[in-house]
């Protein structure tokens, strides 16, 4: 009378064990994030932005050189209430006030005319 019981545990492990090779055998999810990296100025100016890839693997934020998904050595946990989005953000804007030349401190201002003599 058992037997039946037993048939059906014997199945549900055999899902579980496809489970684990199905998800094992997807690709990775490639995803790109823009970070503002200068405020426009006024007409004509767009500002400047910077894109980030990411992609979330085992609760980990892991962003990566380009879209082909490689790695650059740089992750973050994701919180049990986290945003990878927004890990992913903080973590190229670190990296791009990191690189040299990143700081435009030195740029000229342009004020508009204040129409007194």
């Amino acid at each position: 009378m058992a037997s039946w019981l037993d048939d059906l545990l014997d199945r549900g492990q055999e899902a579980k064990q496809l489970q684990h090779t199905l998800v094992a055998s997807l690709p990775r999810e490639v995803r790109s994030v823009w970070v503002q990296t200068r405020s426009p100025t006024g007409p004509g100016d767009c500002g400047a932005a910077e894109e980030g890839f990411y992609f979330v693997e085992n609760g980990e934020v892991v962003m990566c050189d380009g879209p082909d998904g490689k790695p650059n050595g740089v992750s973050e946990r994701v919180g049990a209430q986290g945003n990878p989005r927004a890990i992913a953000s903080r973590l190229r804007r670190r990296a791009w006030e990191k690189e040299s030349g990143a700081s435009d401190f030195g740029r000229p201002l342009n004020y508009s005319p204040l129409g007194i003599a």
